[in-house]
């Protein structure tokens, strides 16, 4: 292999997985990237190109969501939320895997780079809890991602599916780069995974549930499951937990 197509080819052989490096090196030329999730997640679809991830998906209609690593140097002018309601929206994309729903500022205008994360009035973004994976957001650009799947197919939640279901240049991210273990060590079946619930908060600071999801599925009263969660935020608030 020369060098020319050595910079193109997916770092790490295809029949195996990429390390950040590698993953890097993907996103910034285009490529998409499997970005593998634990429990009760699948896994994510991660690309700097929106047309990328809806062309292996095949789900033109599907809104992404920006992975966000800073609320402050990504959202913070964007949406309209203000002192308490910009603290639980900066907690829960910093501390949780949850996917978050935050009204749009300027009446629902918004950056170019934002359209495919936009639905209505409000950006979707998904929070990414793990350092490791938060190594991969360098704010250089922004990065867009789904539920990693191909048309008509199942969500793909081991990395070895994900290496034999997605064309060659798409690149997968090794879990023990990511979590420090082989994904075999994860007793929990696959069918009990499912992408992540969608909570939007509110201008006052409230949530609302606006998608069931991993996170929510075993909760009887969402109610109570979304109180729950909003004490969550509060509470870490108060012992001054926000780095982010």
């Amino acid at each position: 292999m020369n060098q020319k197509e050595a910079d193109w080819w997916p770092a790490g052989s295809r029949y195996g997985t990429v390390d950040l490096d590698g993953a890097r090196r993907s996103l910034r030329r285009g490529q998409a990237l499997v970005l593998p999730t634990p429990h009760p997640l699948t896994g994510f679809l991660v690309t700097a190109d929106p047309y990328v991830t809806w062309k292996l998906t095949g789900n033109w209609m599907e809104p992404l969501a920006l992975l966000v690593k800073s609320f402050e140097a990504t959202l913070r002018e964007h949406v309209e939320l203000d002192g308490f309601a910009r603290d639980v929206a900066r907690r829960l994309l910093a501390f949780s895997s949850l996917r978050v729903v935050l009204p749009l500022a300027n009446g629902g205008d918004h950056p170019f780079w934002m359209s495919p994360a936009v639905r209505e009035t409000h950006v979707w973004a998904q929070g990414v809890p793990w350092d490791a994976a938060r190594r991969l957001l360098t704010g250089d650009v922004p990065l867009y991602c789904a539920e990693a799947r191909r048309p008509g197919g199942r969500p793909v939640t081991r990395t070895r599916r994900a290496i034999l279901e997605f064309p060659l240049t798409v690149s997968v991210l090794g879990h023990r780069t990511l979590y420090g273990l082989d994904e075999s060590a994860d007793p929990v079946l696959d069918a009990e995974r499912s992408a992540p619930t969608a909570v939007a908060v509110t201008p006052d600071g409230a949530l609302r549930l606006v998608t069931s999801g991993a996170h929510d599925r075993h909760a009887d009263d969402k109610v109570r499951w979304l109180s729950d969660l909003g004490a969550w935020c509060v509470g870490e608030m108060r012992q001054g937990a926000f780095e982010h």
